[in-house]
């Protein structure tokens, strides 16, 4: 059975059509990109791991020129049942600038702060944005996440292979 498959693995995929997936539309409308923002291609990485059909989030990462997420640890996406349970850290990139490459790091994360929008996301990924995504206040943002906001800031929104290389430890 299918339940008795376990694994664990990693997938890139670059400049792919991933918006029309409704989970990934969801979340940028819900972090305020426009539509003619959405209708471009994006980057994801990520290491996972799986038991039958349940995968659980190790770290991931999407972006686009507009967006950069960081889906945290700890998350699952039941393909069964077609549900998530997840938080992840989203950035307009927009929203940015030229600050990244002039603010020193100490007080960068002062400056991120309130351009990180957490979402908690639970639920069927069917369900309407309203019921799947709830914002949350952004605690606290890791070193790491920090850095990978500001790296693909630098790099247009593309995950580059160092970026890939530094956040997923590959």
């Amino acid at each position: 059975s299918l339940d008795a498959i376990t694994g664990r693995g990693f997938l890139t995929i670059d400049d792919a059509d991933l918006l029309p997936m409704p989970l990934l539309t969801k979340i940028s409308k819900t972090i305020g990109l426009t539509d003619k923002e959405m209708q471009t291609t994006s980057d994801l990485t990520a290491a996972f791991n799986s038991k039958g059909l349940e995968l659980g989030i190790e770290q991931a990462y999407f972006t686009t020129q507009y967006q950069a997420i960081v889906i945290e640890p700890g998350g699952t996406i039941d393909l069964k049942n077609r549900s998530v349970d997840m938080y992840v850290t989203a950035l307009q990139l927009r929203l940015v600038g030229d600050f990244v490459r002039k603010v020193p790091v100490i007080r960068l994360f002062a400056r991120l702060k309130d351009k990180l929008t957490r979402l908690r996301i639970e639920g069927k990924w069917s369900d309407p944005a309203a019921k799947l995504i709830k914002k949350e206040p952004v605690k606290d943002a890791k070193d790491g996440a920090l850095s990978f906001f500001t790296d693909v800031a630098d790099a247009g929104g593309q995950l580059t292979e160092p970026i890939i290389k530094r956040t997923l430890g590959v």
